[in-house]
Parts: structure tokens; sequence; C-alpha cells
């Protein structure tokens, strides 16, 4: 069986009590400090991470670590 992602969210939110706007709001409150509004796409590194914002919203997020792919965290200036 294939868990999807808003299942699995779900799960976690209702049966482990998760607080997922709790988390939002952390999220948000980190990346609101060091994001720049208006671009279309940008990649802000924070506490070791790189988050990847298209038209101001957050898509993915991935360690900056050895071993991961990077490459469509590129910013224009680095490709």
């Amino acid at each position: 069986m294939f868990i999807s992602d808003h299942a699995l969210l779900r799960y976690l939110e209702r049966v482990h009590g998760l607080d997922v706007e709790a988390l939002r709001a952390d999220i948000s409150g980190r990346l609101d400090a060091v994001a720049q509004p208006g671009f279309e796409r940008q990649v802000v590194r924070h506490d070791g991470m790189r988050y990847l914002i298209v038209q101001e919203t957050l898509v993915t997020v991935i360690p900056e670590a050895p071993g991961y792919n990077h490459n469509h965290f590129r910013t224009e200036a680095e490709q």
C-alpha cells in the first residue's frame, strides 16, 4: 500500500497529535527573518538547511550536507 504525503501528514496530526499549524508558524518565523520577499525563486540557507522558495511558497527543504543533490537548489548566480 502506498501512503500519500497528505495521508501521512493527517495521520501525524490526528493520531499522534502533531500540531501542524505550530510547525508552519515556526518555519515561517525562521524564514521571514532571512528570506527576501518579491523574488520569483530563491534559495535560503539557514541553520544548516537549504529552503527552496518559489512565488512566496516554501516547496522543499534539504540539508546542507554532502551526498544530497543540490542541483535544483542553485541560484542563477551559481548556474
